[in-house]
């Protein structure tokens, strides 16, 4: 301790004030430890604190300059300039799970770190030292990304057998050591023990890659060292992989890893758990193993007892039993709605994620009976449908009265319906003295719940239910939130009788309120906005904006539309939004949103700012997040997730903005790099040019010792997602006896019998690149030769004739690979031997390019806009509402001419499995898609 001080105070702001000490030590760090404030509460701040003194003895060292990171599969090489008076370098990394940075030192001036997890970025700065001196760090590096691992067969879904735990028995039900291996993110392996192993039988196979996935909360529990070992017999085990300090972005993420460079075949796997991130217990949602095996995957088993049940007038849950287990496991179940019981009628499909056991039907008419049947489904097929079975929607009208459930601390006063119309009922409890006189509030309500639909869809029930409390009335508790507070009950919560309700609180209901009551009321709808939207209930980003800085600019957006208010409200409230901050100093409405919604940030397009940008940001968590029940999983976004489905819903790279608008941190960057990589679909919408990728990984082929290569090349091995970039190849290490020209042609002359490796790549014009493992067998000339089926299958190829060199290395060409079903022919989705509609094999394919995608509850007015912009989607559509206002506009649907007629208007056939909207030249046509 170099100095104390108590009773200290500031008599201005921006004051400076000095304190002096006498020490005569030198030290690295100096920390300012505060144990109290001045009361006012538990919030602390500080302008700027400087440290003042004299430089130890000695030369202080200069400055190194960083050259851009080189990249490999697993580990990245940085290089600087030496720096004055340096006797060496700390090499400072920052991961990307928040754990903080690693410091490295190394007498030279450069560094390879190893050990790296794959896909996964990395900062990087170096700072020079002289004895006890260093000098200021170097800037710090662009990201620097390592490559991604492919993906083969997954051979944990090809195991029958349990997987076997080290410390057997945890004694915590629905976490036992079987969650590992099933298949869903959303269940866990827990054991009391910071150390453990996991041990899998498998069928025999060549394990290649591997993924461990995070578990829903602690991260304090992940693991950070482990190995990889595999087995014949149990008993002796090859070390197949060895990872230290590793760690995850979020929870519910998925870290892949390559593994068993030489090839090796087991049949039997073991995950040994050394150390975790400091925690006593230790979990983990999912090991995956990835590989080749002769054995194949099945479609899974059926679901059984499916059964449906009628919620309310617009809600049925249908459930039912996750009979496909580790072997052979669901990838989704699919969910069939019918309005009679040949499914004929009314047809609309439904799907949700892997280990789900039920899915909520949102959106229906009220007493109607509807047909169900379910299908778990995987990539080798369906299983039977199992069903019909029905359930009736009730009526949906608003109850005369009711009692409040409890919610918020214990609510129960009844509450009567004094005001209803086909957007709202209005009640007020049995305190408010006059409810007929309190009725202001409604069509003002009632105006912003239907514009808040027609934007961001039903949220489940059309009719919004909201309560008007009476503040000072019995039955409040002082201290409490019970009718002190404004608050919402959600339609998929049993509490709300699955009624959207809001609700807030006022001491003369007879007094028009445009402030805290109209306002509270709109924050509240704010969340059933965020929190139902396209029959997903959760709000994942809520850990992003808290309570709320989304209702900030949802507020705005309502009452700039608001025409039972004075139309001064919206401007008051932008006034008043623009100076708030949160807890962190952070303007997210002046500084992030509101620009965003003006188109301020390059989104100009009118599809991609304004309140469609707002509700494109929803669709896109529909589309891209992981799913469970019909909801979310309770998986939160961080900020960097929430910053990249913002450019996704804008159309255009934030980070720039981003920096500015967020107190942005070199973690904050990595986990926009995260989410970047995690959440491809979303990046392709605001990242220009996108990486090409071999098609196989590794690529195998035949050669013959001391015999030149003959007419192999690597062209044609790689796809690229931006058609008409040129592709080049090149060699990066292995095989020194083989070279790839830059069109993909291979020569060289093997000297030995045996594996011969080589990592190869190619990047395309803009310098974005992949990497595969190139695998030569090379045999003394008594290879036998594969059989066309086996020739077909090694090179991907389903269909047409194939010319290539065999197993043996020697010229092969093969008449047929396989036929294709009408209408698909071979090569016609745009992939060579590969089976395809000719006008493509998506919605879109041949009538427009680059659409704009959704998958979503609802596909909402006006988003289609009066460009020849194009909008597919792959979910079956119940129907298609024009509404009035759009009578006789014209747009094509599937290439069809549809005019709209006010009311519901028949949709034409699907086209490659959806539907393709384009806009008519000049005419806007504003539509309501409905989903399931």
């Amino acid at each position: 301790m170099l100095d104390t001080r108590t009773n200290q105070s500031f008599t201005s702001r921006h004051q400076t004030r000095s304190f002096t000490f006498s020490n005569s030590s030198a030290y690295l760090y100096y920390r300012l430890n505060v144990s109290q404030n001045l009361g006012g509460g538990n919030a602390l701040q500080l302008a700027e604190l400087r440290v003042g003194g004299s430089l130890a003895a000695g030369t202080m060292p200069g400055t190194p300059v960083l050259a851009a990171p080189s990249v490999d599969s697993d580990a990245v090489t940085l290089t600087w300039t030496p720096a004055a008076n340096a006797s060496g370098y700390y090499v400072q990394r920052v991961n990307d799970d928040g754990s903080g940075t690693t410091e490295i030192f190394t007498s030279s001036t450069s560094y390879t770190d190893t050990n790296l997890a794959p896909g996964t970025s990395y900062l990087y700065q170096v700072q020079a030292v002289n004895g006890a001196l260093r000098g200021f760090p170097s800037e710090v590096s662009a990201r620097a990304t390592t490559a991604g691992v492919a993906v083969h067969q997954d051979i944990t879904a090809l195991s029958s057998s349990v997987p076997v735990e080290q410390h057997p028995g945890n004694g915590v039900s629905g976490e036992d050591v079987t969650k590992v291996t099933d298949n869903n993110p959303f269940s866990k392996y827990y054991e009391p023990s910071s150390s453990t192993w996991i041990r899998l039988e498998t069928p025999s196979s060549v394990v290649t890659s591997y993924s461990l996935t995070s578990a829903n909360d602690f991260p304090s529990r992940d693991p950070k060292d482990w190995t990889l070992e595999g087995s014949n017999d149990g008993t002796s085990w090859t070390v197949l992989d060895t990872r230290t300090n590793q760690s995850f972005t979020n929870r519910h993420s998925a870290r892949a890893y390559s593994c068993n460079p030489e090839r090796l075949e087991f049949s039997r796997y073991r995950l040994h758990i050394q150390d975790n991130h400091g925690a006593g217990d230790t979990q983990l949602a999912e090991w995956r193993l990835f590989g080749t095996s002769s054995a194949s995957l099945a479609a899974p088993a059926a679901p059984g007892s499916v059964n449906a049940q009628a919620l309310s007038g617009n809600q049925i849950r249908v459930t039912w039993t996750d009979n496909a287990g580790q072997l052979n496991p669901e990838a989704s179940y699919r969910v069939e709605r019918a309005t009679n019981s040949s499914f004929t009628s009314g047809l609309v499909v439904g799907t949700t994620g892997a280990g789900s056991t039920e899915l909520r039907a949102t959106g229906l008419a009220p007493n109607q009976t509807y047909y169900f049947r379910v299908s778990a489904q995987n990539a080798a097929g369906s299983s039977i449908e199992v069903g019909p079975v029905s359930a009736t929607t009730t009526a949906n009208t608003p109850p005369a009265s009711f009692v409040e459930n409890g919610w918020y601390d214990g609510q129960n006063r009844t509450v009567t319906l004094a005001y209803s119309d086909a957007n709202l009922a209005a009640y007020f409890d049995q305190y408010v003295p006059n409810p007929s006189g309190a009725t202001w509030v409604a069509p003002i309500v009632s105006e912003a719940w239907g514009y808040a639909k027609d934007t961001y869809g039903s949220m489940v029930d059309p009719i919004l239910h909201m309560i008007g409390n009476q503040d000072n009335a019995p039955g409040e508790v002082p201290g409490t939130l019970a009718y002190n507070v404004g608050g919402v009950v959600y339609a998929s919560d049993s509490a709300a009788s699955y009624r959207n309700i809001i609700f807030t609180v006022s001491s003369d209901w007879s007094v028009p309120d445009y402030g805290w009551v109209v306002q509270s009321l709109i924050h509240e709808m704010g969340h059933i906005v965020e929190s139902n939207n396209n029959g997903i209930a959760g709000s994942p980003a809520f850990n992003a904006w808290g309570d709320s800085k989304w209702a900030e600019i949802f507020g705005y957006d309502v009452f700039l539309h608001l025409t039972t208010i004075s139309p001064n409200l919206a401007p008051e409230i932008y006034a008043d939004n623009v100076s708030h901050t949160d807890g962190f100093g952070v303007y997210w409405f002046r500084d992030w949103y509101y620009p965003l919604y003006a188109g301020d940030f390059g989104n100009t397009d009118a599809d991609h700012k304004g309140s469609r940008f707002l509700a494109r940001f929803f669709q896109l968590l529909a589309e891209h997040l992981p799913t469970i029940n019909s909801t979310y999983g309770n998986r939160p976004l961080n900020l960097g997730e929430f910053i990249h489905f913002c450019a996704g819903a804008a159309g255009v790279d934030l980070e720039d903005e981003a920096r500015l608008a967020f107190r942005w941190t070199p973690q904050l960057e990595l986990e926009l790099a995260k989410a970047q990589t995690e959440f491809p679909g979303v990046s392709a919408l605001y990242l220009g040019n996108r990486a090409p990728g071999f098609t196989l990984d590794p690529i195998t082929r035949g050669a013959t010792v001391n015999v030149a290569l003959s007419g192999q090349t690597l062209a044609g091995t790689a796809s690229d997602p931006d058609l008409g970039d040129t592709l080049t190849y090149s060699k990066q290490s292995g095989a020194s006896w083989l070279t790839v020209a830059s069109d993909g042609a291979l020569s060289g002359t093997p000297p030995s019998v045996g594996l011969s490796t080589a990592v190869v790549r190619v990047t395309d014009q803009d310098g974005l690149f992949d990497t595969v493992e190139l695998v030569f067998e090379v045999t003394d000339g008594t290879c036998t030769p594969e059989s066309d089926a086996q020739f077909c299958a090694r090179l991907g190829a389903g269909c047409g004739s194939l010319s290539d060199v065999d197993n043996c290395g020697a010229p092969r060409s093969v008449s047929s690979c396989g036929s294709c079903t009408a209408p698909e022919t071979c090569g016609g989705g745009g992939t060579p031997n590969e089976c395809g509609d000719p006008g493509g094999s998506t919605p879109c394919g041949g009538l427009c390019s680059s659409p704009i995608v959704f998958s979503t509850q609802s596909y909402h007015s006006g988003n289609l806009g009066t460009a020849a912009t194009c909008h597919e989607t792959t979910v079956n559509l119940q129907g298609l509402n024009c509404g009035n206002f759009a009578a006789g506009r014209t747009f094509l649907i599937n290439g069809v001419l549809v005019t709209c007629n006010g009311a519901n208007v028949t949709l034409p056939a699907e086209r490659n499995g959806g539907y393709c909207m384009q806009a008519s030249a000049g005419n806007q046509p504003w539509a309501y898609f409905s989903t399931f």
